[in-house]
């Protein structure tokens, strides 16, 4: 969602980011770690990250 207000101090422009249903929950490393983490791996059943990366099917 985009927001705008003009006053007289000038223009203001908000940027709402449309949050997903379900938040994943925080591992404690940022996306660029989990990639590079990832990307160590051929097989994903190896990867120490598998848990954090499937548990939104587990839900399902």
């Amino acid at each position: 969602s985009v927001e705008t207000e003009c006053d007289d101090s000038g223009v203001t422009l908000t940027i709402w980011r449309n949050a997903p249903e379900r938040e994943r929950r925080d591992c404690g490393i940022s996306e660029e770690e989990i990639e590079r983490t990832c990307s160590m791996y051929d097989d994903c059943n190896e990867c120490p990250l598998w848990d954090y990366c499937n548990e939104d099917e587990e839900v399902l």
